[in-house]
């Protein structure tokens, strides 16, 4: 592996672990925004992480077809698309959907 390669992946894990620690601390004004009670709270926190689960399972798959930059790439594609998605809506659904890419982006990335 590159050395140029190497430095990407430990960015992209000091951008996971920012990712979940501001995630923590704003998550429940996150769900206030929309007017989202302790449900909504739950509900956003258990996407990241199912999205998480579900995509570093199957990013072997693709990695193995593509290649670990194809599959990087995505993933963090995946990752601001999330973002970008909860900074032009304001909506409870669209930021479960939101977070849910976010934690694929995640999780892809982890497994890359």
């Amino acid at each position: 592996m590159n050395r140029k390669f190497k430095l990407l992946v430990l960015f992209c894990f000091f951008l996971i672990g920012s990712v979940h620690a501001m995630n923590q601390a704003l998550v429940s004004d996150v769900s206030a925004s929309v007017n989202g009670g302790n449900a909504m709270t739950g509900m956003l926190i258990s996407m990241i992480y199912t999205g998480s689960l579900i995509f570093v399972l199957l990013s072997g798959s693709v990695m193995d077809r593509l290649g670990k930059r194809t599959c990087a790439t995505v993933s963090a594609a995946m990752t601001l698309a999330g973002l970008l998605m909860i900074t032009l809506f304001r909506s409870g659904t669209v930021y479960v959907i939101a977070y849910f890419i976010i934690g694929g982006g995640l999780g892809s990335l982890e497994g890359a």
